[in-house]
């Protein structure tokens, strides 16, 4: 068989595990996409912690028992318009729009890892999010300017997740 014709197929793996009389002890099962580009059949995941508690490698681990090859980064920058806090670039915490404490070499190693994995590594921006302080801070939006304004909240207030 030509390696073109293995293009966009997949395949089911079976392992089984048998004992020395031929018994069966286990059997696992795993699939293999034999595809020449990732976005032939993209299977995405997501990010949201990047904290300072846990460990990076156990969450890509894991996309990576899901086959999982584009990985979005919920929530990573410090807002929707700019990466880290303004006054430094390089600070090594932020606080994102949903509170959480975010922390710069979470986030580069999660990218290593899942670069590692030979996944693809994507920012999810909050496009049609934005902080209380959005309007005064000359990033282009206002609160008038919002798709959608719930009748029970006051223009600008902020909205618990």
């Amino acid at each position: 068989m030509d390696a073109a014709d293995d293009e966009l197929q997949g395949y089911l793996i079976q392992a089984t595990l048998t004992d020395v009389n031929g018994h069966v002890l286990d059997t696992a099962y795993t699939a293999v996409d034999v595809s020449s580009s990732w976005t032939k059949f993209p299977r995405y995941g997501f990010v949201t912690n990047f904290a300072d508690n846990y460990t990076q490698t156990l969450i890509t681990n894991r996309l990576n028992l899901y086959h999982l090859d584009g990985i979005q980064f919920y929530d990573w920058e410090w807002n929707s318009t700019c990466r880290s806090p303004a006054r430094s670039r390089h600070r090594l915490s932020w606080v994102n729009i949903d509170s959480n404490t975010n922390y710069q070499h979470s986030i580069e190693t999660l990218i290593s890892d899942v670069h590692s994995d030979a996944s693809v590594a994507m920012s999810y921006n909050l496009i049609y999010g934005a902080w209380p302080a959005t309007a005064r801070t000359g990033a282009g939006s206002t609160i008038s300017g919002a798709l959608v304004q719930h009748q029970l909240h006051e223009p600008g207030q902020r909205r618990p997740f």
